[in-house]
């Protein structure tokens, strides 16, 4: 009989975690301002938090438990939609400022990534023993999307850590079956499912995890499954499911388009506004072309770009690994949802970050730690690969979300969105301005962000600066500050920047926002 594992490792993983990602989420709080989704997000926060049915209509592309408990910070100060400046979170707020509400968010955050950190280690620790669950943690800690994405009002790293953690308590469920463990698998499937739309697979991850755990059982003459006995579990974790999301809901009872009031029809509604925005054609950049509804190949094609090498080594080795010692039938825990959510996420048309196959990637994060049940050779390959990441990473200091993992010139002439710029820059370039008065020398500077406030832009840069819109026409004189998501010409009406296509600015602020003398240029 085998003893329980000590917790004494568990304890000293989420110490390493906290230790590392405050204190980094705090820095990077103190350098960025708001991205572009960070307000949206808060705002519907707080109408969920307040019962406010909203100022204005806003789709309702995720559900609201996730923003809610983004914006609890908000809401414990006494944050409010209906400030002095009515419809935002972070702005004119009597309670806060917008850097004391989007720090409060990122400390909050950080508290928030814990029970992931916590569910991989034990989960790999089983699967493929203990330096295998300090590799999986260590990946979480240094992979550079996850530390620029963790500390934002943005779900995707909260809702990933939910989706995680629900197919690690639908597993061990499914492993050992009991009333206990099928309370906690359908409390986590329906947080999950209330955090974001991705985890819309997850019923259907369930259902799979029912067929692999009846098959095993059936490989087994001694062991026989009941198939009676696992459709009246599912049915019970399902009914289950439903009421904790009504629960979270705070039993909603709101209308859902013509159908009239329902249970739930907050989040009903939110599924359908969802299906909505995604079978609608999105526009898609990729090598340097635009097609509405975008590329199968897409995230492929971009992990190339934001996958560290480091780590692409790493996930190399752990496939590599299978041909040491070939897959158990409890690792299907991790490779199913891996599978599911790399197919399911590839032929999505809306192809944005690579923020959005956050899922798929974390499972294979997870799955390439077997490679430390390989030996020792694997072993040190693999934490020389996590060294050599964390060197690269560090010159990228707290501009994470703009990583790209090898030194290539022009990348917004590949890839665009939150990949290279999510409008985080705007504190930075204020910043800037102060440093360089000497090259302002009095000329008017103009700003085209990508996809921020217009009081975002008035909070940093105030008068200082002239922000330009979609289809102004671009400046030919002074000082222009220039996001690379709109020099690639997406965001643009008649491709208003294709000249400075090319040109090599005069500064890079944060990585991102590129800097042109339009004087010099002009000559």
């Amino acid at each position: 009989m085998t003893s329980k594992p000590s917790p004494r490792h568990l304890w000293y993983a989420l110490l390493l975690a906290l230790l590392v990602t405050l204190p980094r989420a705090i820095l990077i709080r103190e350098a960025h301002g708001e991205t572009s989704d960070d307000d949206y997000h808060l705002v519907r926060g707080l109408e969920f938090l307040q019962r406010d049915p909203g100022l204005v209509h806003r789709e309702l592309n995720d559900p609201h438990l996730g923003q809610a408990i983004a914006a609890l910070p908000l809401w414990i100060m006494g944050g409010t939609t209906h400030g002095r400046d009515e419809g935002t979170a972070l702005y004119d707020q009597p309670a806060y400022s917008p850097e004391t509400a989007l720090m409060a968010v990122a400390v909050w955050k950080v508290f928030l990534f814990l029970p992931l950190v916590a569910v991989v280690f034990v989960w790999c620790r089983r699967l493929y023993g203990l330096p295998a669950a300090w590799l999986a943690v260590t990946l979480l800690l240094v992979e550079p999307t996850i530390t620029g994405h963790l500390h934002l009002a943005a779900l995707d790293v909260l809702a990933t850590s939910g989706i995680v953690c629900a197919c690690f308590f639908g597993w061990r469920y499914f492993d050992h079956p009991t009333l206990p463990r099928l309370s906690v698998a359908s409390g986590a499937c329906a947080v999950a499912l209330l955090l974001k739309h991705t985890a819309i697979l997850v019923p259907a991850i369930f259902c799979g995890y029912a067929l692999i755990d009846w098959l095993r059982r059936r490989s087994k003459a001694a062991d026989s499954a009941d198939p009676l006995a696992v459709c009246n579990g599912m049915l019970k974790g399902a009914l289950l499911a439903v009421m904790a999301m009504w629960l979270l809901l705070w039993l909603d009872l709101s209308p859902v388009r013509r159908a009239g009031v329902m249970p739930g029809g907050l989040y009903v509604s939110s599924v359908l506004d969802a299906a909505d925005h995604v079978r609608a054609p999105n526009d898609a950049y990729l090598w340097g072309n635009v097609r509405r509804g975008g590329w199968w190949y897409y995230f492929p094609v971009v992990a190339t770009y934001k996958v560290p090498i480091g780590i692409a080594l790493i996930l190399a080795v752990g496939l590599a690994s299978v041909f040491k010692f070939r897959p158990r039938w409890e690792e299907w825990g991790l490779l199913l949802p891996l599978i599911w959510y790399a197919v399911f996420l590839m032929f999505q048309n809306i192809n944005i970050g690579w923020r959005h196959f956050l899922p798929a990637y974390v499972f294979m994060l997870l799955a390439a730690s077997r490679c430390m049940a390989a030996g020792r050779v694997w072993q040190i390959v693999a934490w020389v690969a996590v060294g050599v990441t964390t060197l690269d990473i560090a010159r990228w200091h707290p501009d994470y979300i703009c990583y790209i993992n090898w030194p290539r010139h022009d990348v917004y002439r590949a890839i665009s969105d939150s990949n290279i710029d999510w409008g985080q820059g705007l504190k930075q370039a204020n910043d800037w301005l102060d440093a360089n008065p000497a090259f302002i020398a009095g000329r008017p500077v103009y700003i085209r962000a990508s996809a921020v406030s217009n009081r975002a832009v008035r909070h940093y840069l105030g008068r200082r600066v002239t922000q330009l819109h979609v289809a102004d026409v671009a400046p030919r004189h002074g000082v222009l500050i220039l996001s690379p998501v709109c020099l690639s010409g997406i965001s643009e009406s008649q491709d208003e920047y294709a000249l400075l296509r090319g040109v090599e600015p005069h500064a890079l602020i944060g990585h991102s926002l590129r800097v042109y003398d339009l004087d010099r240029l002009g000559h």
